[in-house]
This record gives C-alpha cells, sequence and structure tokens, in this order.
C-alpha cells in the first residue's frame, strides 16, 4: 500500500524551483557554451584550478604583490611624488608577472601533454570524436585560462601605478601586450616540445632544456623592461616606423606560433591523416609576411642607405629557414595511406599547384625547392625596384661619372643567385641521402624520429665541407695568405657569397663556374628521382567509405558519450 504526498508545501516548493529565474536565460546560455567546448578543455580546466602548483603558485603571487606594494610605496615615497616616480614600482609589478606567465604557464603545459604520452593515455583521447586540433585547443585553453587569473591579480595593481606620476597608459598597454604575446608563443612551443619527444628517457633531457630556455626568456623579459622603463630610452610611440617594426615583430611571432601550432596538432594525429598540408601552408603564409615586409622596408626613410649587404642578410635568412624546413620534411615517410592518396589532385592543374602540398618526402623537396628560388626571384626584383625608386631621390646610388651604381645591383643580385644554387645543392644532397638511409628499408619510424635524424644529418651535410675549407685554407697556406679567397673555399658557401657581394666577383665566381656543372647534376638528379611522387594517381573512394560518409551520426542520450564522460573525469 502506497502513501501519496499530499503535502501542498511541497507541491509548492517544487513548482518555485521549476519556476523561470533572472538566472536561468544566462545559466542555459553558459550550459550550451560548456557543451561546444571540447571536454578536454573542461577536464584540463578542472585539473588546472584544482592543481597544487597552480595553487601555490596563486598564492605566492598574491603575497610577492602584496610585499612589492608596501615594501615599494614605503622605500620610494619620495620618488612617487617626483616626475618619474611610478616607474620603478610599475617594473617591480611586470618582472612579478612574468614569472607565471613566462615560466609556469609554458611548463604547465608541456607537462600536460608529457605526461599523456607517458601515461598513454593520449591514445584513449585520440579515438574519441573529439578532433586533434580540440585536443591541443583543450590544453591551450587551460593555459589561457590561468593566464587570466594571474593577470586579474595584476590588472589593480598596474592599473594603481597609471595614477602615479611618469607613466603613460602605452607604456602600461605596450608592456602587457608584450608579456601576454610572449606567454601565448612560448606555451605553444612547450605543447609542440611535448608532442615531438615522446620518450620517457629524453624528456627528461628536453625538459630541462626547455626550463633553461623559459628562464633565458625571463631574464630576456627583465632586460627589456629595463630598458623600456627605466633607462632614458623610451620607445617613440609617435613613430609610424616604430608600429611597424612591432608590427613585423608580432606578425612573424604569430607566424611562427601559428606553425607550431599546427604542428602539434599533426603530431597526434593518426598516422593514416594527412600531417604536411597545413604544415606547409603556414609556410607559404611566413615567406608572404618575410617579403611583405622587406617591401614594406625598402619603402622607409632610412632604407635609402640599404646596401648589398642588406639584401645578403636577407637571402641568407631565407636560405637557412628553408634548409631548416626541408631537412625536416625530407624526413617524412614516403608511405602514403590510402585516405591520403584519395585527396590526391586529379586534374593537371591541381597536380601542377597543389601536389607539392600534400605529405611525402619528394613533394616536400621540390616545395621546397620552387620556395626558395621564388623568395630569391623576389628579393632581385625588390632590390631593382628598390635602387630604380630611391636612385633618383639620393646620391648614395651615384658614381663619380652620374650613372647608377649598376656594378652594386649586379653583384647582389648575383649574390642572391648564388645562395639559391646553394641551399639547392644543400636540399639535394640532403634528399639523396635520406632516400638512400632513411627511405631505403620499409621501416616506420615514429612521430619525429625520422625528421630529427634527417636535421642531424642534414646539418653536417652544411656545416662538415665548410669546416673543411677552412681547415685547409689556414693549415696550407700562411699568413698573409689565410685571408685571401681560394679554390677551397667553393666549399664554404659564406665566404663565396660575401667574396661576391664585396665587390670582388669575379674571384668567387671563376672557381664557382666550375662547380655549377656538377651541382646542376647533382640538383637535376635529386629532382627527377622526387618527381616520380608527383606521378602517383589517386585511387576512388570505395563504396563502404562513401556509405559510411553518407550516415548520420548516432547520437547517443545524455550522459553516455565519450565526450561527456571525460567530461566527469
Amino acid at each position: 500500500m502506497s502513501i501519496e504526498n499530499t503535502n501542498p508545501l511541497a507541491d509548492s516548493e517544487l513548482s518555485s524551483s521549476q519556476l523561470p529565474t533572472p538566472l536561468s536565460g544566462v545559466l542555459t546560455k553558459l550550459e550550451r557554451a560548456g557543451e561546444w567546448c571540447s571536454s578536454i578543455l573542461v577536464k584540463e580546466a578542472r585539473q588546472a584550478i584544482k592543481s597544487r602548483h597552480f595553487l601555490w603558485t596563486y598564492f605566492v603571487l598574491l603575497a610577492a604583490v602584496g610585499l612589492v606594494a608596501v615594501v615599494g610605496i614605503t622605500l620610494n615615497t619620495n620618488d612617487i611624488q617626483n616626475s618619474n616616480g611610478g616607474l620603478g614600482l610599475l617594473f617591480a609589478f611586470f618582472i612579478v608577472l612574468g614569472f607565471p606567465l613566462g615560466i609556469v604557464i609554458p611548463f604547465s603545459a608541456y607537462r600536460s601533454v608529457a605526461k599523456e604520452f607517458e601515461d598513454g593515455t593520449i591514445e584513449l583521447i585520440s579515438i574519441t570524436t573529439m578532433k586533434p586540433y580540440q585536443i591541443i585547443a583543450g590544453k591551450f585553453g587551460s593555459a589561457i585560462l590561468q593566464m587570466l587569473v594571474y593577470l586579474a591579480v595584476l590588472a589593480p595593481c598596474i592599473l594603481f601605478t597609471y595614477l602615479l606620476r611618469g607613466i603613460s597608459l602605452e607604456q602600461i598597454l605596450f608592456g602587457l601586450v608584450i608579456c601576454i604575446g610572449f606567454s601565448i608563443c612560448l606555451t605553444i612551443l612547450g605543447l609542440f616540445l611535448a608532442g615531438a619527444i615522446r620518450s620517457r628517457a629524453w624528456g627528461v633531457g628536453v625538459s630541462v632544456v626547455f626550463v633553461l630556455l623559459l628562464g633565458w626568456a625571463f631574464w630576456l623579459w627583465c632586460v627589456f623592461l629595463d630598458e623600456f622603463l627605466l633607462s632614458s630610452m623610451r620607445p617613440p610611440f609617435n613613430d609610424p616606423d616604430f608600429f611597424f617594426a612591432m608590427s613585423m615583430m608580432f606578425a612573424l611571432l604569430g607566424s611562427t606560433a601559428g606553425l607550431l601550432w599546427v604542428t602539434a596538432v599533426s603530431q597526434i594525429s593518426f598516422q593514416a591523416d594527412n600531417r604536411s598540408t597545413n604544415i606547409r601552408w603556414m609556410m607559404v603564409l611566413q615567406q608572404t609576411l618575410f617579403l611583405g615586409f622587406v617591401v614594406g622596408f625598402c619603402r622607409l626613410e632610412f632604407s635609402t642607405y640599404f646596401d648589398e649587404e642588406f639584401w645578403l642578410v636577407m637571402a641568407f635568412i631565407a636560405g637557412h629557414y628553408w634548409l631548416l624546413m626541408e631537412f625536416l620534411m625530407i624526413g617524412e615517410s614516403p608511405n602514403i595511406s590510402r585516405r591520403v592518396q584519395r585527396k590526391l589532385p586529379q586534374s593537371i592543374l591541381g597536380r601542377s599547384l597543389l601536389s607539392f602540398l600534400m605529405p611525402g618526402p619528394g613533394r616536400g623537396f621540390l616545395f621546397a625547392q620552387i620556395m626558395m628560388w621564388s623568395c630569391g626571384l623576389s628579393l632581385t626584383l625588390a632590390l631593382v625596384l628598390h635602387d630604380w625608386y630611391f636612385g633618383s631621390l639620393t646620391a648614395n646610388f651615384l658614381n663619380n661619372r652620374g650613372t647608377f651604381a649598376t656594378g652594386d645591383i649586379l653583384s647582389a643580385s648575383l649574390a642572391i643567385l648564388t645562395c639559391c644554387i646553394y641551399v639547392s645543392a644543400f636540399l639535394s644532397i640532403s634528399y639523396l641521402f635520406a632516400r638512400g638511409i632513411l627511405h631505403r628499408h620499409s621501416r616506420e619510424w615514429a612521430t619525429g624520429v625520422g625528421p630529427t635524424l634527417n636535421l642531424l644529418l642534414g646539418f653536417l651535410i652544411v656545416i662538415v665541407p665548410t669546416l673543411m675549407a677552412l681547415v685547409l685554407q689556414f693549415s696550407l697556406f700562411k699568413y698573409p695568405f689565410q685571408n685571401e679567397y681560394s679554390a677551397f673555399q667553393i666549399f664554404n658557401w659564406y665566404w663565396t657569397i660575401t667574396e661576391i657581394i664585396d665587390g670582388n666577383p669575379s674571384d668567387g665566381l671563376v672557381w664557382l663556374l666550375l662547380a655549377i656543372v656538377p651541382a646542376g647534376v647533382v640538383i637535376g638528379w635529386a629532382s627527377l628521382k622526387a618527381a616520380t611522387e608527383l606521378l602517383q594517381q589517386p585511387i576512388p573512394v570505395p563504396k563502404r567509405v562513401q556509405i559510411d560518409q553518407q550516415k548520420s551520426p548516432v547520437k547517443l542520450p545524455v550522459g553516455e558519450s565519450i565526450d561527456e564522460i571525460f567530461g566527469e573525469v
């Protein structure tokens, strides 16, 4: 026999709890926002806020802020009343803020991903419905949340210094932007390193190196603050050239962070996925930004004093960048999964333009060759246009007879061309070595092992001939002939290119012409070997895969999906 509850007070309380409240709409929107976020973000945010290192860092930060505020105001009471009184206090607050943002948060993000690989839980997370970028975004979102908490502690103190004398709002905002920007870049670097080095033994060494790198970055932050706040040299905020230089720095750092981001995402994706296309698109973006800022520098007033050494430095920067990127791309596995083969370009135009962005060491080798030569051509064109634009405005580009200094333009153009030839030769030798050593066997290397081995191999290919040329030069010839260019330095691309651009192009070109024929043979042979990957035909999509793609995803009941289960862990 059941007894029914006839208590009217209970019914009224139940009905009142179900009535809409003023906060019900806000709570509903917050619940939807939480469902939109990946469950890994919810899990990481909960673990980070409840972790001991966060609590200890938070309380230590509070104690440091209080101590700095009391001691700073007590000891500098007379200085605060002066015109530059608050700069020392603002400097101390920025130092306190830089420690958690520059050391604690990046290392916590690194350990968060590294622990997933050490415990083997990354495989469990990867088989869920979450995408690889959602996993990295969850780790990164947890770091951003901690960053906001630390900023909330320091924000009132930093705003308090604005009320003092000698501090402008531009100085505070500029310091905060740089501090937050470098913290974000270091955090993404930590996520990248955790996925690149997965071995527990190697992870200890990488952790030590990363901590030392973070300490060095924090020291640089202190030096920057000393020059920015306490020295007599202040950034010219009213100068457009200053903002152009800052925008160039932020764009290059942002594109580098984006490159590391897509690389970290590709490292945790499954083996058969396309891991290369997004990375190579970011390389294209970085080169575009680099050339754009070179052209932008040419339009500045002080660029009229650019000589040929400036263009040599730009060519060396591009050459070293593509050497580094290509050594890593050549280390990729030549075995392409059937999933990637289905997405290969089918048309002739698509193969001509987009095939270089697909995975494969041969495609990566040809991609780097095309990008390096296009960069050299763009630098040469910018050199000619820069000299033509400013040649009629200044006498620095005119010789004694009143004509343009075409010899300087020619030597700079030859130096850029020589740099492209050397880079192509180094890449060709590296690709042939990797094809004969790394890719000869069908063994599949672990993620990051192949690119690391090929990077070390490429480093030896570039450094060993240069050192041997210098040793032979200084051992066979006595002073003063040691400082003169000789045939041995044909293997030293730094000395050869510098000799060309210093006004003595014949000294380097005589021996360079003798080396062009064997270098051309090596470049052509490597290009033909790599071009065989472009002949690979796309395969049709099986009917089973088409049927699976057409099926609508099955919706599990609330609370039974894997994402929700991970959110409750």
